[in-house]
């Protein structure tokens, strides 16, 4: 839904400079776009055609893609500028600009950390690379560290840092998580 808001404020902007009210702006939007975000705006269409209010019907949107941020922004300026008044127009180009700006950001982030997220692959394959390998050349070699009470652990402490610190170079190269 993130990648289609753009195209459905597009929309949304082409029909209201045209001079059509919200709900027909609504309704057009609904008929021009593909599921899934279509869809969402020809259930708000259906609801408010059912006699629903539209700003009930907005919510109620926002409130089932609670995860999409510009949804919920795209609801609230429009229930703002509905009790206000403003020029909707506007806000809805500044909303696809914003998003616009934000998928740029994600992208850039993306490249910037490319090498960060290579390298700490490799580094998290040595070590189980070096076990197997270690195995294939030497079977004795890894059994003692399964037959020896010291070996168990150094084994476990060994295998428990390797967790955590796949984990938090994990959490460094993927900043959002």
């Amino acid at each position: 839904i993130q990648f289609q808001l753009p195209e459905a404020l597009e929309v949304m902007t082409i029909s209201l400079r045209a001079g059509q009210s919200l709900e027909q702006t609504i309704q057009l939007t609904a008929r021009e776009l593909e599921a899934p975000i279509g869809e969402e705006f020809a259930r708000v269409a259906e609801e408010a055609e059912l006699g629903r209010p539209l700003d009930d019907a907005l919510v109620a949107m926002s409130a089932r893609l609670k995860d999409a941020r510009s949804v919920r922004t795209l609801v609230t300026s429009v229930l703002v500028l509905r009790q206000t008044g403003g020029n909707l127009i506007e806000v809805l180009e500044s909303i696809i600009d914003t998003m616009r700006q934000q998928t740029q950001y994600e992208r850039k982030l993306k490249a910037m950390t490319a090498e960060g997220r290579s390298s700490a692959r490799m580094l998290a394959a040595l070590p189980p690379g070096f076990v197997g390998l270690a195995w294939v050349a030497d079977p004795g070699y890894i059994s003692k560290l399964l037959d020896d009470p010291f070996g168990r652990g150094l084994l476990a402490t060994s295998v428990t840092l390797y967790i955590v610190g796949v984990a938090w170079v994990r959490r460094l190269v993927n900043p959002k998580k």
